[in-house]
């Protein structure tokens, strides 16, 4: 990579605990990961990208993230989640 002329002046991340990280990880995955647990759909490789960036930050990223019960929708259906995404 490091030959190719387009990637020429991008700069790498110096450390790990960058916005893709500690913002993405609990404000993205977890709550994709959550909703996923509460229909029963199997979450492996999300919750293997929640666990993988938790232990490189020494934080727990599930914990501190939006789960569905931190949104208020634990107890929602899949109809009444679909109505409050688009706004009715």
């Amino acid at each position: 990579m490091q030959a190719n002329l387009g990637y020429r002046g991008i700069m790498a991340p110096t450390h790990l605990n960058m916005r893709y990280l500690t913002e993405d990880v609990p404000c993205s995955l977890v709550p994709i990961a959550s909703i996923g647990e509460m229909f029963n759909v199997p979450m492996p490789a999300i919750k293997s990208l929640i666990f993988l960036a938790s232990a490189l930050n020494k934080c727990d990223y599930y914990q501190m993230g939006r789960t569905v019960e931190r949104l208020g929708i634990a107890n929602m259906t899949l109809k009444e989640l679909r109505l409050l995404a688009i706004g009715e």
